[in-house]
């Protein structure tokens, strides 16, 4: 099924030039749940992993542990189902966060296959156990304002774990080392989640080149080190306008000029300007904010 997912690089500027807004987005992390006790361990580790991605995020601000302990406990997470409906998260939003992350690690399957045979090293007799891993999560985004369940994704990873030589070494147990012999593919995998729910921003550097009518030829942004941008990539400029609803700011987005990423220079994107030329300077320089969207398909 092809589906489109929307890569957020967010520009926001003062009225009075280009002076960066570093306000980030506050997350608190809840304690994942588990649907066996034997998953205890792995469920903290699973945590602890996920925590470190999203404090890797230069747009995310961690909760304090202290406020995320008075949520859970207020809400009592792990048997309170309602949560997950968002019917009484938004009640929290005065703690600060502005989003809540939970977590279920839902099953944990080891499959082992044994060899015999002669070693080669000193032709004795050997036995080898392979171990192949599968782990299954559930991490969830919870908009704290409104209460609403706005991101699920479910991970169903397997990887090989080492050999087990017994006449070398003892037995590793691959169920309580799930989370270590899938390290790279949980990194991986939940990385890129994160990167869609919150991602990297650019900043609006200059315009370069006039063309005869005087128009500039070219963009160019300042990039995080995290920016998963490539040459090709097609790039939305949008205008947001904040427009008050009855005592609720919500925000008009209006694309104003399209642009492609011409090359890489170090920290700065240069991007060619394939529609919005004439308006993308005035547009900087209004009243109103902009942001740059890349659609990946």
């Amino acid at each position: 099924m092809k589906f489109t997912s929307v890569l957020l690089l967010t520009m926001l500027l003062s009225l009075k030039g280009f002076a960066q807004n570093n306000a980030k987005t506050i997350i608190g992390v809840i304690p994942f749940d588990y649907n066996e006790s034997s998953y205890k361990k792995q469920a903290e580790q699973l945590q602890n992993m996920v925590t470190r991605i999203l404090n890797a995020n230069n747009r995310i601000s961690l909760l304090d542990r202290s406020k995320v302990a008075v949520i859970q406990k207020e809400l009592n997470l792990q048997k309170n189902k309602e949560y997950i409906n968002g019917s009484t998260v938004k009640q929290n939003k005065a703690y600060g966060a502005q989003f809540i992350i939970i977590g279920v690690l839902t099953n944990i399957v080891i499959e082992k296959t044994k060899f015999s045979g002669i070693n080669p090293f000193d032709k004795s007799n050997s036995s080898a156990t392979t171990s192949k891993c599968k782990i299954s999560f559930t991490l969830q985004k919870i908009d704290v304002t409104t209460g609403v369940l706005n991101a699920t994704k479910m991970f169903d990873l397997s990887t090989s774990g080492s050999i087990e030589m017994a006449n070398y070494k003892k037995d590793v147990d691959p169920f309580n080392n799930a989370v270590q012999v899938n390290a790279e593919k949980i990194n991986s995998e939940v990385r890129s989640w994160v990167a869609k729910l919150f991602p990297p921003v650019l900043n609006y550097h200059g315009v370069e080149e006039k063309d005869k009518k005087g128009l500039p030829r070219y963009v160019t942004l300042i990039a995080d080190n995290d920016s998963p941008v490539e040459p090709g990539d097609l790039i939305s400029m949008l205008e947001i306008e904040d427009i008050d609803f009855e005592g609720t700011i919500k925000h008009r987005k209006s694309e104003v000029a399209l642009v492609k990423v011409k090359e890489i220079q170090g920290d700065i994107i240069k991007c060619t300007i394939l529609t919005g030329a004439k308006v993308i300077e005035e547009k900087i320089n209004g009243k109103n904010k902009t942001e740059f969207i890349k659609k990946v398909d």
